[in-house]
């Protein structure tokens, strides 16, 4: 049985406003291309608050009767126009800039600011700089150095300071966030690579690689030695170097479990295990390797690679990784320094028993000196 197909008429042409080269096509193309991305717009959002801080001066200036210059508000605001007019057509690269330079605008409101409001909003700014735990350093020779220009009797140079002191504020401003999502990054990579190694030492117990267990374990110390350490808010010079410092302590880390265990198991340097197992029992348990020792326990290596000797191992290499001083002790017992000083002369006996009060005897007495008849 067929059924009757259903027959629709198409138009011969489409609707002109759905024509490409319509107008209306057109300028809904040009709509979304001028849609601002999301770089653009927090750009934007970030000039709008720099602006919205200087009008907001220029009110308090009015709102206190303070004079100030007509000329220099218009031209500060006339400014702020073009930037956002070029903020439209601007690539990623001049974004950046035009948003420091929206920033510097921002801080010309230290010249409209009532005279005697210029003190409070100095304080005003150190006191945020002190929430963020800025360095005291800083907060010290900004107080000593700026605050004390800007408390002072010159308006101009109370002005001039206070515009020096909003700079310090918008760099901590920004080296705050900068510096929170540094180390959060670092952390982070630094917790994955720590479950990382951790993983790769047990299987490494596990399948008998002793030494590259060792290896990851004393890893695993260096990590955690590294993430207890982190410094806090400090200056750009030491943040900066700070992953230097994660590759030096990483590498002696690794190197330090190796030559630690390396003196344990040698039995230059013993520890006492429960059940007379000593460090080289255990790591011949997990290698999987005789031992010839005599007086070695037949439960240490014919149980193998136990949860305890696992862990046994995971203690000491992860111990040897965290702390330098461990591996500086164990050199001081192998190489013991020499506390030998200088050399002395041994003095001369005392006078015997029933000696003159002179103290002298022996040859040194002279003839005459003894008992007179």
């Amino acid at each position: 049985m067929e059924y009757p197909k259903k027959v629709v008429d198409l138009p011969a042409e489409l609707p002109s406003s759905c024509h490409p080269t319509t107008k209306g096509w057109q300028e809904s193309v040009e709509i979304h291309a001028k849609r601002p991305g999301a770089e653009q717009q927090a750009a934007l959002a970030s000039i709008h608050r720099d602006r919205a801080s200087f009008d907001e001066a220029v009110k308090q200036a009015q709102g206190a009767g303070s004079a100030y210059r007509q000329e220099f508000v218009a031209e500060v605001l006339q400014a702020f126009d073009k930037i956002e007019s070029a903020l439209d057509s601007a690539s990623e690269s001049e974004i950046e800039g035009l948003v420091d330079r929206a920033e510097s605008l921002s801080r010309l409101r230290a010249y409209v600011y009532p005279p005697e409001e210029l003190m409070l909003q100095g304080k005003s700014a150190l006191a945020d700089m002190s929430e963020w735990s800025v360095p005291p350093t800083v907060l010290k020779s900004l107080q000593d150095d700026v605050l004390l220009v800007v408390s002072g009797p010159e308006i101009a140079a109370a002005r001039a300071g206070l515009y020096m002191l909003f700079e310090d504020y918008d760099y901590w401003n920004w080296y705050v966030d900068w510096y929170d999502d540094f180390m959060s990054r670092t952390a982070l990579w630094l917790v994955g690579l720590l479950v990382l190694l951790l993983l790769g030492a047990v299987a490494s117990f596990h399948y008998q690689q002793v030494v590259l267990g060792l290896i990851c374990a004393g890893g695993c110390g260096a990590l955690v030695s590294v993430l207890s350490k982190i410094p806090p808010l400090s200056i750009y010079g030491e943040a900066a170097s700070y992953r230097l410092l994660i590759r030096r302590r990483l590498g002696v880390g690794l190197a330090a479990s190796v030559i630690g265990s390396g003196f344990l198991a040698s039995g230059i340097i013993t520890i006492a295990f429960p059940n007379d197992t000593n460090l080289k029992q255990v790591i011949a348990a997990c290698a999987a390797t005789p031992t010839t020792t005599p007086a070695a326990s037949p439960s240490a290596s014919s149980a193998g690679c136990t949860t305890d000797n696992m862990l046994i191992l995971l203690a000491l290499a992860m111990i040897l990784g965290f702390s330098e001083r461990g591996l500086t002790s164990l050199e001081d017992k192998i190489f013991p320094s020499s506390t030998k000083g200088p050399p002395t002369t041994t003095p001369p006996p005392g006078p015997p028993a029933g000696a003159g009060a002179g103290g002298r005897s022996g040859p040194a007495t002279r003839a005459g000196s003894g008992p007179r008849g």
